[in-house]
C-alpha cells in the first residue's frame, strides 16, 4: 500500500525539507498535500522540495489565555504556494506583511510530529543574509538579493555569490 500524501509530507518535514507537490496538467504547485489537483482534477501529482525561502502574506497575533501571545502568519512560498505557519526568532507583534522569512522545521518536545515555521530572513543593514542558525559551525552566506533570485529559481546556485562559511 502506497503512504498518503500526509505521510509522505511528514517524512520531509522528519528530513527538515519541506515538500509539496507539483501538477504538471495545471502548471502549479499544490499544498496542503493530497490525492488530486484541485485545478486539474489530475491525480498526477509530483513531489518536489521547496527551497524554504518565502514572503509573509498576511500576520496577526494570537492572545490565548494563557501562555504567550504568539503569531499567526500565511506565507507565500517562493514556488507558488501559500502555508499556515509562524514567524519564530522575533516579537510577535514585529512580524510584517512583505517580511522575507525562511524554513525551519520546529520539533515539539511532547513527541508531537515536526511543523514548519519560519524566521526573519534579514541582517544588519539587509545587505547579507545568512541561511543557518547565528550560533551554527557553518552556513550559506551572501548578498540578500541572490537569496531571493536562487529561491525563487531565476538564479542557479553556483553562479550566484553564495557561499559556505565554516566546515
Amino acid at each position: 500500500m502506497e503512504a498518503s500524501p500526509l505521510a509522505i509530507y511528514q517524512s520531509y518535514l522528519d528530513k527538515s525539507e519541506l515538500a509539496y507537490q507539483w501538477s504538471p496538467a495545471a502548471g502549479r504547485a499544490v499544498f496542503y498535500p493530497r490525492l488530486v489537483c484541485p485545478y486539474s482534477g489530475s491525480s498526477d501529482l509530483e513531489w518536489r522540495v521547496a527551497s524554504g525561502l518565502g514572503t509573509v502574506y498576511a500576520t496577526t497575533v494570537t492572545h490565548p489565555p494563557q501562555g504567550e501571545p504568539y503569531n499567526v502568519a500565511l506565507i507565500d512560498c517562493d514556488e507558488g504556494f501559500r502555508l499556515m505557519s509562524r514567524v519564530e526568532g522575533i516579537a510577535s507583534e514585529a512580524v510584517k506583511i512583505g517580511m522575507r522569512v525562511r524554513f525551519r522545521v520546529h520539533r515539539p518536545e511532547d513527541g508531537e510530529p515536526p511543523y514548519p515555521v519560519r524566521c526573519e530572513l534579514t541582517a544588519p543593514g539587509g545587505e547579507t543574509w545568512q541561511y543557518g542558525p547565528s550560533d551554527a559551525d557553518s552556513a550559506i552566506v551572501g548578498a540578500a538579493g541572490a537569496f531571493c533570485r536562487v529561491g525563487a529559481r531565476r538564479l542557479a546556485p553556483a553562479s550566484s555569490g553564495l557561499h559556505t562559511r565554516g566546515p
